[in-house]
């Protein structure tokens, strides 16, 4: 949860969305950063989530290179084993979603667009 709760991810793409529902799993990939420290993507595995379709179909539709930026992240504690991740989207939309288990992985790019 440290890692999730330290991304940084204002004005971050989201890059990839991949999800397997037969295991609640949920898989995404952010180009996070700004040109004073560098850009990385990071590859946030989810376990154990639920959401409602349309908030996954918000996922998918602001997919880089629709216009779409995260403006904030909220993390929240619904019960002592599941939590809630929000996002707030430019120029508009919200995206949330539970889960049990978090797994942050970073690797640095080049720059902001660079596939």
């Amino acid at each position: 949860m440290r890692d999730l709760a330290s991304l940084e991810p204002h004005d971050a793409y989201i890059m990839e969305v991949e999800q397997e529902p037969l295991v609640g799993a949920l898989r995404l990939r952010l180009r996070c950063g700004d040109l004073q420290v560098g850009y990385s993507d990071a590859v946030l595995s989810f376990d154990d989530v639920t959401t409602r379709p349309a908030h996954l179909a918000g996922l998918v539709e602001v997919k880089h290179p629709a216009d779409f930026e995260i403006l904030y992240d909220e993390i929240d504690r619904v019960d002592d084993n599941r939590f809630e991740y929000r996002f707030l989207l430019h120029p508009v939309g919200e995206v949330a979603f539970c889960f049990s288990g978090v797994r942050v992985f970073r690797t640095a790019v080049l720059d902001r667009q660079a596939e």
